[in-house]
């Protein structure tokens, strides 16, 4: 199932397959639960960045649409999290 989903992120244009990529590296690794705000921060810096740019702001529902499924937005709390346990088992 997972396979299937990340073959689908991998045929997206580069620069999805890359976003998603990375928004699944920092959902499945971060020491605790990040919210879409956090998430769409971190997204937004490159490594050669020195300072924040508030105009390269990702937006989260292109992050949710890029992962294909494999992440949710909670309403209330706004927090970013994979849509089932077993997902993280997968990462």
């Amino acid at each position: 199932m997972y396979r299937a989903t990340m073959k689908r992120i991998d045929d997206q244009a580069e620069r999805d397959s890359e976003l998603a990529t990375r928004a699944l590296m920092w959902v499945s690794n971060a020491a605790r639960l990040l919210n879409a705000q956090e998430l769409c921060s971190a997204l937004s810096l490159e490594p050669d960045d020195t300072e924040f740019d508030t105009d390269n702001l990702l937006d989260i529902e292109l992050i949710v649409s890029v992962c294909a499924g494999l992440v949710i937005v909670e309403e209330e709390s706004e927090i970013i999290r994979l849509v089932h346990y077993t997902a993280q088992e997968y990462f």
